[in-house]
């Protein structure tokens, strides 16, 4: 099937016909207006066989996406959502690998075998796993994918493993606020139908620390859903950006300053009537 890598081309915002067999990439999506619509990683499993997620209750939309787009394109590849047949545990923090290296794996979890944003598979205490060595609360992390059938048994390996570190499961409210130190943003919640995708992946691949969206611009690569609808760098505010606030009223009284001064849709409630937000 040797149109998988191209149809992900035209899917997402990045590249992938040079991503590294055991190795995770970053995708992001956009729709035909060029607006964020969701993202999640894409791991290459092997040369013709990619491992992607999505956000948390947006598979099926993907899903079908995938299925509209490629009625048209015609490319040569299988598509098939396997969302209900596998769970997912995410364990990260500072002991995160002392935690795995405790359970009987044929995965070397050492930094120089497993660096981030790897991806291995193999068998975690006789279970199948696939294993992606991902971030999102500015620890090291690891995302373990199990058949769903025997998702319960693992958590209870995990859990008793990481008795001696004092590992504790955390809610998504926790999860939220790190991932928001982090600079980790969720499509939805901190985006909107003003963000479109503007910037430029490093020389090397990875995500720059200092942009949030990114986009095969100026590299001379073929376009992909929502190309056309992105604004102009004539057209598009390049004044407007993203950036973090802190609270200098108690309890949001009065409207909040940014430092340095900033433009945008940010103010509390009290204060929008007379800014006609």
């Amino acid at each position: 099937m040797p149109d998988v890598a191209e149809f992900l081309e035209r899917f997402y915002t990045f590249r992938f016909k040079k991503q590294p067999v055991g190795r995770a990439r970053y995708v992001l999506l956009t729709n035909e207006a060029g607006i964020v619509i969701d993202d999640g990683v894409a791991c290459r499993l092997s040369e013709f066989h990619y491992y992607i997620t999505a956000t948390t209750g947006g598979a099926d939309r993907v899903y079908q996406s995938m299925l509209k787009w490629n009625s048209q394109w015609r490319l040569d590849l299988d598509i098939s959502n396997v969302t209900s047949a596998y769970c997912g545990i995410n364990i990260a923090g500072p002991n995160a690998r002392h935690v795995l290296t405790k359970l009987q794996s044929d995965i070397d979890f050492s930094s120089d075998a497993f660096p981030y944003m790897g991806v291995r598979t193999g068998v975690i205490s006789n279970i199948p796993a696939r294993v992606i060595r991902v971030g999102f609360v500015g620890e090291i992390g690891y995302e373990i994918h199990v058949p769903q059938l025997v998702g319960e048994a693992l958590w209870d390996l995990v859990i008793e493993a990481g008795h001696e570190f004092g590992i504790q499961p955390f809610g998504i409210e926790a999860q939220r606020i790190l991932r928001l130190e982090k600079g980790h943003i969720i499509i939805g919640q901190d985006t909107d139908g003003y963000v479109f995708v503007e910037m430029s992946l490093e020389s090397d691949g990875r995500i720059p620390q200092d942009v949030f969206f990114l986009i095969k611009e100026t590299t001379g690569v073929g376009d992909f859903v929502g190309t056309a609808g992105r604004p102009t760098p004539m057209a598009r505010d390049v004044s407007t950006e993203a950036t973090g606030a802190t609270e200098v009223a108690p309890k949001f009284s009065d409207a909040l300053t940014l430092s340095p001064p900033g433009r945008g849709r940010f103010c509390p409630p009290s204060q929008r009537s007379h800014l006609n937000f």
